[in-house]
């Protein structure tokens, strides 16, 4: 298991699956790439989501994120 700043943390079974911690677990998130071109606009789901592609950049309360 990776931590990600103790907040987002990715399984290695599920690569592009990753569960966020410390907020409600259906918190609006944002993906971005690398570009800044938004992928993807949702509701977590249970605390997690998955992203269309690595890496990408996660917004979630006005934090930032790369995943990779």
């Amino acid at each position: 298991v990776n931590i990600l700043l103790g907040f987002v943390r990715n399984f290695k079974d599920f690569l592009n699956h990753f569960v966020v911690k410390g907020v409600s677990s259906d918190a609006t998130f944002y993906l971005f790439d690398l570009n800044g071109k938004m992928l993807k606009q949702s509701i977590l789901k249970n605390g997690s989501f998955e992203t269309p592609t690595l890496p990408v950049v996660l917004k979630i309360h006005k934090k930032t994120f790369l995943l990779q």
